[in-house]
């Protein structure tokens, strides 16, 4: 019986090659909502509207979405990656919620009561995603939070682990002989060594005259 990591290998590089080609459509979809923005821009200059506070605010929802898009991208490639994709949801959740905040308008809901439930709704949820956000980054060991490794990755490089030292490659490759390293006050006092010994041998060899 085959393992199941096994079979479920290549579905799990399929699903990130498919999120690859989502996130290849959110870069185009950024494209058309910068050229909007532009043309939108253009035409509150042109018309003198851009005093109006309703079209500063649709502007300004305008960026809000296209900074989603960049987040939601950002979410793409970390999953892509393996990467901690916890940081990207919770900033994604509080622009979605500064967003709804900066559009909101009493007109939409059917009423005053309604209208302060979702006033409400709305800022525990902004609450809850800041107080998480600064969780998150005054915890320490954060960045070990990541999506489990289903089969192997083809977007991520293989860097060797160095924390263990050098590699027995390097060390052998630095003694080439596979001997220890003479110090340096051994080779002195070899030397040393081979010079008195030179000089003993020149001694006996000469005659000594009577």
């Amino acid at each position: 019986m085959q393992d199941p990591r096994t079979v479920a290998g290549p579905s799990g590089v399929t699903m990130r090659w498919m999120v690859l080609v989502v996130a290849y459509i959110l870069v185009g979809l950024f494209v058309i909502g910068v050229f909007d923005l532009l043309v939108s821009l253009g035409d509150l200059l042109m018309s003198g509207q851009f005093v109006d506070p309703f079209f500063v605010v649709g502007l300004i929802d305008t960026v809000l979405t296209l900074l989603i898009i960049v987040e939601i991208h950002r979410l793409l490639l970390a999953y892509i990656r393996q990467d901690p994709v916890i940081q990207i949801v919770i900033n994604v959740g509080i622009i979605a919620i500064a967003r709804e905040i900066i559009s909101f308008r009493v007109g939409d809901y059917g009423g005053t009561s309604e209208a302060l439930f979702g006033a409400a709704a709305l800022a525990v949820l902004l609450l809850v995603l800041v107080l998480a956000f600064f969780v998150l980054y005054n915890t320490k060991g954060s960045d070990d939070i990541a999506l489990p490794n289903w089969g192997e990755t083809p977007f991520r490089d293989d860097v060797p682990d160095r924390s263990m030292g050098e590699s027995p490659t390097a060390t052998a490759r630095s003694q080439p002989d596979g001997g220890e390293r003479p110090e340096p006050g051994d080779t002195d006092g070899q030397s040393s060594h081979e010079s008195g010994d030179d000089g003993a041998d020149a001694s006996g060899d000469t005659p000594t005259e009577q």
